[in-house]
């Protein structure tokens, strides 16, 4: 469509010229969401972004929950809470979620972690940022997908089970980073020049122990989402 009204009843303007393209329309925020996502996945993090939706669904149901106590340098206990562990592990491997809206969780959890008996369900589902409040009310329908991950008759809410089930979403979430990792390193190293080559292959074989450490870890149980 040429749209020329503007200049149609002006004689001195002159026609817009067929060869001007038209100024895309602006993406509504839901379209861009959309668009960015489609993008992430065709660069092949489809399967990262599924582990961050987990990671994403722990923080919105039990970000609050203590899932264990440990001892600080002056031998205080202190209580580790399932948003503290997720926010730390990332920061400690110096990770960012991909998923605009998952990172986005991540990020509010960080600014509250301080925040002593904070209701992570109430609070994301009415927070005031539409696509956090209802991309939080999704995940707390997929109920069964942390309540299925282990056959086990202990209640999610229970401790022990807690600190089982984050410790091992965040350790298959770390083997889909390492995963990647290695298959970046092994096209790298296929294209190395004779200068570089034995840093890669040093850093190689340090993604192949850490893969060892988190197949260790992860045991042989499996997610099947």
């Amino acid at each position: 469509e040429n749209n020329t009204s503007e200049t149609a009843d002006s004689g001195s303007e002159k026609p817009e010229s067929p060869d001007e393209k038209a100024p895309k329309p602006q993406l509504s925020p839901e379209d861009q969401l959309r668009q960015d996502i489609r993008a992430l996945k065709r660069e092949g993090l489809g399967p990262m972004m599924d582990k961050e939706r987990l990671l994403s669904q722990l923080i919105v149901r039990y970000g609050g929950k203590v899932m264990c106590t440990f001892q600080d340098d002056e031998g205080q206990d202190q209580e580790m809470t399932v948003g503290k562990f997720i926010v730390g592990s990332l920061q400690n491997d110096g990770l960012e979620f991909h998923h605009p809206v998952y990172k986005r969780f991540v990020e509010i959890m960080a600014e509250h972690l301080e925040e002593k008996d904070l209701n992570t369900e109430k609070f994301f589902m009415s927070h005031p940022e539409t696509f956090v409040s209802l991309t939080a009310a999704s995940l707390m329908e997929e109920r069964y997908q942390l309540s299925n991950l282990f056959k086990d008759s202990k209640p999610v809410e229970d401790e022990n089970y807690l600190f089982k089930l984050t410790r091992h979403i965040m350790a298959d979430y770390q083997m889909e980073v390492v995963r990647l990792e290695i298959k970046k390193i092994e096209k790298e190293i296929q294209e190395a020049s004779s200068d570089n080559l034995a840093s890669l292959q040093t850093r190689y074989q340090q993604l192949l122990a850490a893969r060892a450490q988190l197949s260790k870890e992860l045991g042989e149980r499996i997610i099947n989402l």
